[in-house]
């Protein structure tokens, strides 16, 4: 069930990308939403799967503040008068959700693996990755807001990383 959602997430994501390559608006943000969405119901299974609920409480928190920054986001593309609020209130969103993703990870995460006595695992490596795609996302939107840079190659990598890691991210929870 889970890797069908995936399956669906990634429909999702590459119509959000469409959408979003031919302009912005509330037809792109309904993708948008849905796309997270979907990442949401992914980790919240992945819980009812494994019962890590504290560590999975701290990654859902984190996505949910992930789809507050989309819909900011998305929100100067339709309020334009209020682009500098929404642009500040997204990056707060998403740095709130960052913060919630490293206590979870750096607080439980190392418990678990302490007491399974498995300092190395696929979850690791999974959440390591996701964290890269992060990285990676939000070098280029920083290029995007700061540098300038708007062409589509810009725009779609960003959203590929950018999902690419909240998928992860959820998925993780199923190695734990």
């Amino acid at each position: 069930m889970i890797y069908g959602l995936v399956a669906v997430g990634l429909f999702s994501v590459i119509t959000f990308i469409i959408v979003r390559l031919k302009g912005v608006g509330i037809k792109a943000l309904v993708f948008k939403v849905l796309s997270a969405l979907i990442y949401l119901m992914i980790s919240v299974m992945a819980t009812m799967l494994t019962g890590h609920s504290t560590l999975a409480s701290a990654i859902i928190i984190g996505q949910v503040f992930g789809l507050l920054g989309d819909v900011f986001l998305d929100q100067k593309y339709i309020h334009r008068e209020y682009d500098q609020a929404y642009t500040h209130l997204g990056f707060i969103a998403f740095g709130i959700g960052h913060i919630c993703f490293v206590i979870g990870f750096t607080t439980f995460v190392p418990i678990i693996w302490l007491l399974k006595g498995n300092l190395v695992s696929s979850q690791l490596i999974v959440f390591s990755v996701a964290m890269i795609a992060f990285l990676l996302s939000d070098l280029v939107l920083s290029q995007i807001y700061f540098g300038g840079k708007k062409g589509k190659r810009y725009i779609i990598a960003n959203y590929v990383f950018y999902f690419g890691a909240q998928y992860l991210i959820a998925l993780s929870i199923l190695f734990i």
